[in-house]
């Protein structure tokens, strides 16, 4: 946006569309994720950017092959989900060393764990991130963090030798204990 492109950002959060909205002054195109927007938008694009999470569970894909053979030729798809297997239906990982292929005459890069490609940058942002939860353990201890803080509790997959992310446990099949239940504080 900042170079004159016109940005569209799908997303099935209304809330969080709204926010992208407000925050660029309604200078980003923003829509609602389903089949017409997306094969809409990627008949203009010229850069795609997939970021699809489903925690604990591999990527849909919400972008079909017969959805890239109408993309521009030479257009570029960086599948950013490809650590969860993509969210591109041609998309397969690459590495830093051979980052793309094309498929369709359109350019994939699928590289997993992109911020590897600039470990010092994200090394920060990670540590800036993670500081204040690392302060908030070192401070009242894990169990009683978990307990006060519900947001991080979520992001924990195991605690005390238990699985403790339902998706996960599902998917290795081993007994899901829930994290509320392990720090002794049930709701």
């Amino acid at each position: 946006m900042g170079s004159g492109a016109e940005v569209v950002v799908l997303d099935k959060d209304l809330n969080r569309l709204r926010v992208i909205g407000n925050r660029y002054q309604y200078r980003v195109v923003t829509a609602t994720t389903n089949n017409y927007t997306i094969n809409k938008a990627l008949q203009f694009a010229d850069v795609v950017i997939g970021a699809v999470l489903i925690k604990g569970e591999r990527t849909p894909h919400l972008i079909s092959e017969e959805m890239v053979k109408k993309m521009k030729k030479g257009s570029v798809i960086i599948d950013v989900s490809i650590d969860q297997g993509g969210c591109v239906a041609t998309s397969h990982p690459t590495t830093i060393e051979n980052p793309t292929f094309v498929m369709h005459n359109v350019i994939h890069y699928c590289v997993p764990n992109i911020p590897a490609t600039v470990a010092r940058t994200a090394t920060f942002g990670l540590t800036n991130a993670f500081l204040p939860f690392l302060l908030e353990i070192t401070e009242k201890g894990m169990e009683r963090t978990l307990k006060d803080n519900v947001g991080l509790a979520r992001g924990v997959c195991t605690f005390d030798g238990k699985c403790t992310n339902e998706a996960t446990a599902k998917r290795f099949d081993v007994e899901f204990s829930n994290i509320t239940t392990l720090t002794g504080e049930e709701k």
